[in-house]
């Protein structure tokens, strides 16, 4: 560890879903869930517009992202502690709402979690592809 502090940006599930298709994933890991404890509201990117108009894919074209905005949905945050938890069914609700949300939209199991920057804050929930492979 380094001892910065641990931070990232909101998701974006539009770039994800793209990701999936052209990769072929059926598992993914959620990392610094933990970020999130103390948000009251969490954003997520769930698509585009293009000079106003909704995209239903990601632009061809490079120049086109110039005038690309991002749609987000707000999601509710937990204001919990979720540092370090290793057993899913100790998470807060809303917490559970967010992994489910994601996990929806993409179409695709979330096969771990992580909750913190040690190596042992993850959850590997039973059943999921990731669970049977480890």
């Amino acid at each position: 560890m380094t001892g910065r502090p641990r931070r990232c940006g909101w998701l974006d599930l539009q770039v994800l879903r793209y990701a999936k298709m052209i990769n072929g994933v059926d598992s993914m890991v959620i990392t610094k869930l933990d970020v999130f404890d103390t948000q009251r509201e969490i954003q997520v990117c769930v698509g585009y517009k293009y000079k106003g108009t909704l995209l239903q894919e990601m632009p061809a074209l490079a120049e086109q992202y110039e005038h690309v905005t991002p749609e987000y949905k707000a999601l509710p945050g937990w204001n919990e502690t979720t540092y370090g938890v290793k057993d899913a069914a100790k998470l807060p609700k809303a917490a559970v709402d967010y992994l489910r949300f994601i996990s929806d939209f993409l179409q695709v199991e979330i096969g771990m979690i992580s909750t913190g920057p040690e190596r042992d804050a993850t959850i590997v929930p039973a059943g999921t592809l990731l669970a049977r492979w480890l």
